[in-house]
């Protein structure tokens, strides 16, 4: 992890390079890239579940995946004792 003296210098130096203006702008940005990143993670993740649950994945959109697995579940604890 970094120190806030590590940070601090970083923080200066984006600001030296990209001045105080496009700083809000590239913060967005990068938010933006993160929270794509997260969502692909979260894909891959739910098709692992499909695939451990039996579920085929191939050719479903991610919303009909989350369906089955879903569905699926639903089935597993309503028989369950």
């Amino acid at each position: 992890m970094l120190s806030s003296q590590e940070l601090f210098i970083i923080l200066a130096l984006v600001i030296l390079f990209y001045g105080r203006k496009k700083l809000p702008e590239l913060a967005r940005a990068l938010g933006r890239a993160k929270r794509e990143y997260h969502k692909e993670i979260s894909k891959d993740d739910v098709i692992k579940i499909a695939k451990n649950l039996g579920i085929n994945t191939e050719g479903k959109s991610y919303e009909e995946i989350l369906k089955e697995i879903n569905e699926k579940t639903k089935l597993r604890f309503s028989s369950e004792p």
